[in-house]
């Protein structure tokens, strides 16, 4: 028999102890953390300005603010014979988004966005985060009466120019702006002051909320949170008066103005998308696109539930649809890999490995309302593998596809129709 001297069950009683301890400690942090944040929303400032906060602190101090950026993030302006309309759209291929809409009698006080869950981002891309009220929202106080304007308001993080601020607009104004805004057609535009925060990699946006508040103690603000640390910008609410109108929002990462005013990630990038609104009700999901910029994500199903929307969204790292008549496809990464497709709204879909038992598939999943599927697919083998994706289980048959999934570094494979 072997016998372990006494110092060694000390030693080992003694990191034990120490290891629990560190991890109550981490545990206790993070939930002191957590609570904090909740906490010292309630004291957000009462006058303009821009603040910062840092756990453990209990109130936020005053700091110095940039002045506003002259570039606009702005929609891009629709034209009929080369001649631009009074209104401003969305421009061409943006992709469809969801936003949080109130139930009529009720109003946005606050609103804050964030991720879930954050998976396989690997790439840092240029991009934004903006919480938006909805386009041409309604007339205010701040139209002076005009016939026919309506606002819109901005709450951006700008990760390229290590900012966060607000973008104010009124549409169909005029060519005659108010004293300090800028003219853009027959609409008008300003920033507000800007707060410096940290550029945050991409890969990091689980770590990051933004809120927007529509006249907290009588002022507009915009709030970033990263690291236990809390970013404010604060104008007064007077500047559009969107508390008066405020009944949709929408929350998601987007481009930044300069570059093609599309987050572009990586394939196989996943993000949870979570928008959460004050106002003591269930929200309805509606479709819509309320800025300019956009992703390259594909949107999963959106689902209400309390007073928050939720969303999933991926990079597909293939993409194919019923029939596939041949094409080339490139996966960048091993790993995680989203197989998605386009089927019989409802269908069942599986999909399996030609190569092991049909009987056994890698991932059996649904089409939702559109037709859209995902299956998520684990590999963790250095080796290449033919995949049928087949509508309720019928493999072999004639709707099956079959991809090639090349997981050593940039594969390339070919896609082809399955002629049973």
């Amino acid at each position: 028999m072997f016998f372990y001297p006494k110092a060694t069950f000390g030693s080992i009683i003694t990191l034990s102890v120490c290891l629990f301890v560190l991890y109550v400690n981490a545990v206790y942090a993070g939930t002191s953390a957590r609570n904090w944040h909740d906490r010292i929303v309630h004291t957000l400032p009462s006058s303009p300005g821009c603040f910062v906060a840092k756990y453990p602190e209990t109130t936020f101090k005053g700091v110095a603010c940039s002045p506003p950026p002259k570039r606009s993030y702005y929609l891009r302006p629709v034209k009929d014979n080369g001649v631009a309309k009074t209104a401003l759209a969305p421009k061409a291929g943006t992709v469809i988004d969801y936003a949080l809409a109130t139930p009529s009698s009720m109003l946005i006080e606050s609103a804050t966005g964030r991720f879930s869950e954050v998976d396989h981002v690997t790439e840092k891309a240029p991009y934004t985060l903006q919480i938006n009220s909805k386009q041409f929202a309604g007339s205010t106080s701040a139209c002076n009466g005009i016939s026919g304007c309506t606002i819109w308001q901005q709450f951006i993080y700008d990760e390229s120019s290590a900012m966060a601020l607000m973008e104010y607009w009124l549409f169909d104004y005029g060519t005659s702006c108010p004293v300090g805004w800028n003219n853009f057609g027959t609409a008008c535009w300003k920033n507000s002051p800007t707060v410096s925060v940290p550029s945050i990699p991409a890969a990091e946006l689980g770590k990051v909320s933004i809120s927007a508040f529509a006249n907290k103690n009588g002022y507009d603000i915009a709030m970033l949170s990263y690291d236990d640390v809390i970013y404010v910008v604060s104008q007064p609410a007077t500047v559009l008066g969107l508390y008066t109108i405020w009944k949709e929002a929408s929350f998601n990462v987007y481009g930044a103005p300069g570059t093609n005013m599309v987050a572009e990630f990586n394939r196989g990038a996943f993000l949870g998308v979570r928008l959460e609104a004050d106002y003591g009700s269930t929200p309805a999901c509606v479709a819509g696109v309320f800025t300019g910029e956009s992703n390259n994500f594909v949107k999963d199903d959106c689902v209400a539930e309390g007073g928050s929307i939720r969303f999933d969204e991926y990079v597909p790292s293939f993409d194919f649809t019923y029939p596939v008549t041949g094409q080339t496809v490139k996966l960048a990464a091993a790993g995680l890999v989203y197989a998605t497709g386009v089927a019989a709204p409802g269908a069942g879909v599986e999909v399996v490995s030609v190569f092991d038992d049909p009987s056994q598939p890698f991932c059996r999943t649904r089409a939702n309302s559109g037709g859209q599927w995902v299956c998520s697919l684990k590999v963790d083998k250095t080796a290449s593998y033919l995949l049928e994706a087949s509508e309720n289980g019928d493999h072999g048959g004639a709707v099956s596809d079959y991809f090639c999934v090349e997981v050593a570094g940039q594969g390339r494979c070919n896609i082809r129709r399955n002629n049973p």
